[in-house]
């Protein structure tokens, strides 16, 4: 199974993203706005044993944190990976979080993708380079409540990538 850790992000994302597709339309192939998310720890291919020490690692993450606000920023694109993306401010309950989940992949011996959180939500995948000054204002910041991670499994279909959730975690309970 191919998992991730994630932030499950609010419906109305879904019209920041409608609206990036109106102003680019084929110039990208654009994710199921249902699966919008923000990745916190990507796992990749696990086996399915993994589940109940990845379900325990979640729990124990989450249940050491509190509810926080997140709020949108800028747009922005990674031009070697063509992602358009949507920033978000800097948080420091979501570096708690993300700095709690990954000390704990790392104490129960569970490879994940290393690279340092640069938190973003992917609004589509470019099919060439872009500059972001093109793409106009950038969309009017908006605050969401994070209540939980999640971690997903990812699947290849004909029709695209689709993400499940396989397990939520409460912040702050267990």
């Amino acid at each position: 199974m191919r998992l991730f850790y994630a932030l499950a992000l609010p419906p109305w994302l879904a019209g920041i993203q409608a609206g990036m597709k109106e102003r680019l339309g084929a110039q990208a192939s654009w994710p199921r706005p249902e699966g919008l998310h923000l990745t916190l720890a990507f796992l990749g291919e696990q086996p399915e044993g993994m589940l109940p020490r990845l379900i325990q690692i979640g729990h124990g993450a989450a249940a050491q944190g509190t509810p926080f606000a997140l709020r949108t920023a800028s747009l922005g694109t990674f031009p070697r990976a063509k992602v358009l993306w949507l920033g978000v401010e800097p948080e420091p309950a979501l570096e708690a979080l993300n700095a709690r989940l990954r000390g704990a992949l790392g104490t129960g011996g569970v490879a994940f993708d290393a690279k340092p959180l640069r938190p973003h939500i992917t609004l589509g995948r470019l099919k060439a380079p872009l500059e972001v000054a093109t793409l106009g204002a950038d969309p009017e910041p908006r605050a969401f409540t994070v209540d939980h991670l999640t971690l997903f499994k990812s699947q290849t279909t004909p029709e695209g990538v689709v993400y499940e959730a396989v397990e939520r975690f409460p912040l702050g309970r267990y």
